[in-house]
């Protein structure tokens, strides 16, 4: 009996030391499912959000309530190969108390672009692939048997919100797993380049290469053929721009078209593309290829920005808060009405003032709203941030537009 009862109480101790030995992880915080009772009316997406720095970002996102927030990559900026230094900018992030109240309020979905997927403009040859998908789906709290921990070709998801004549349906593209090497320019031409602040890649004319893999394809013809009032896709890299020399859709010509066909052939309805990754804010509009004209909204960066007046400085952060004369409208042209204000911000060191609404807000409501009228739709808010250099009181932020009813306000 004696022997019975001290190798039970040995089995307790041993099973009390192992638990000891490893840290114990909260449980994980809750991601938005789709889910045919929730009607969505204010979706806020942004991108690049250095962990390192302040992220005041959030009060001026949360003020407004929103039903969703899609984060399009570069959530946190980890650039290595080693998943413990991965799991400590994560770390780095979940600690931001903004990012906290977002989380606890907000339903949040995710895709990754290449800092938060790996290094700096990886795309299918990065080694640590499947340790990133690892930690990135940990971080974001998908369960052990979602889907997206156990398909090929990375991360990419969708989700439908809303009864049918409210559908919304949120498609998230993976542009990292299975991208084929990037095409630059020759030195001499980056030289060239850099002068107007244009970067070093150019089209990929190789006919094998690829941005998504062949299992995303398949997935994606699928999705695009459920029903929805609203399909908004989000990539982490623009698909409607074009010459800027960065990372983009124009980069794999024969990717951009096929998508083209794809929407054409499945008769994919209300289609508005949710870009990041620039460092700046831009409207952009699609016709050539296109079965109807599409819209694209980039949204850059949560944190970082560039001031595209550097010139052959290359892209360099902006020192005030971000400028409205940094808003790219229809097709591609750069839009330079109005003054040089902040979203209704103080210089840094300058007593506060009230702003009228400006040429850039009447631009972007007026641009979103032909969208919106043509899908009929009654919702988008997108957010941009900006560098954390003003004192608290004068980090105050609008949202670019927002639009009830097809109609801005």
């Amino acid at each position: 009996m004696t022997s019975v009862f001290l190798s039970w109480r040995w089995w307790v101790i041993a099973a009390l030391l192992l638990a000891g030995c490893r840290p114990v992880a909260p449980p994980p915080p809750a991601v938005a499912t789709p889910d045919a009772t929730v009607t969505i009316d204010v979706i806020a997406f942004g991108s690049c959000a250095r962990q390192t720095k302040p992220q005041p970002i959030w009060d001026a996102v949360l003020a407004t309530a929103p039903d969703l927030f899609v984060f399009l990559g570069d959530n946190v900026y980890g650039d290595t190969t080693d998943m413990a230094e991965l799991r400590r900018a994560y770390a780095l992030l979940a600690a931001q108390p903004g990012f906290q109240r977002l989380r606890a309020t907000t339903p949040v979905v995710a895709t990754w672009d290449d800092h938060d997927y790996g290094l700096n403009d990886v795309g299918g040859d990065y080694p640590a692939k499947y340790g990133s998908r690892e930690v990135f789906l940990d971080f974001w709290g998908e369960p052990p048997d979602s889907e997206r921990r156990l398909r090929n070709g990375g991360i990419y998801t969708a989700y439908a919100f809303g009864p049918e004549e409210r559908r919304v349906q949120v498609i998230l593209l993976d542009t990292r797993w299975d991208r084929s090497p990037l095409a630059r320019v020759s030195d001499e031409e980056h030289r060239r380049r850099r002068a107007h602040n244009i970067g070093p890649y150019t089209a990929n004319l190789d006919p094998d290469a690829r941005l998504l893999g062949e299992d995303q394809w398949a997935w994606l013809e699928a999705q695009l053929r459920q029903p929805a009032t609203v399909r908004i896709i989000a990539t982490s890299i623009p698909f409607a721009q074009e010459g800027t020399g960065w990372e983009i859709w124009a980069n794999f010509p024969a990717e951009r078209a096929r998508l083209l066909r794809l929407l054409a052939e499945t008769r994919a309805n209300g289609v508005l593309f949710i870009t990041g990754d620039t460092h700046r804010a831009q409207f952009s509009r699609l016709d050539a290829g296109a079965p109807y004209p599409l819209w694209e909204v980039n949204s850059s960066g949560l944190t970082e920005n560039v001031d595209p007046r550097s010139g052959g400085a290359g892209r360099q952060p902006l020192r005030g808060l971000f400028r409205r004369r940094q808003f790219w409208a229809d097709h591609n042209r750069l839009v330079r009405r109005g003054s040089d204000d902040r979203l209704g911000n103080p210089r840094c060191g300058k007593s506060p003032r009230a702003a009228p609404r400006s040429a850039f807000e009447r631009a972007a409501a007026l641009t979103l709203s032909k969208f919106m009228r043509t899908i009929h739709a009654p919702f988008i808010m997108a957010y941009n941030g900006w560098p954390t250099a003003c004192p608290p009181s004068m980090r105050k932020v609008a949202p670019v537009v927002k639009l009830d009813a097809g109609e801005a306000r």
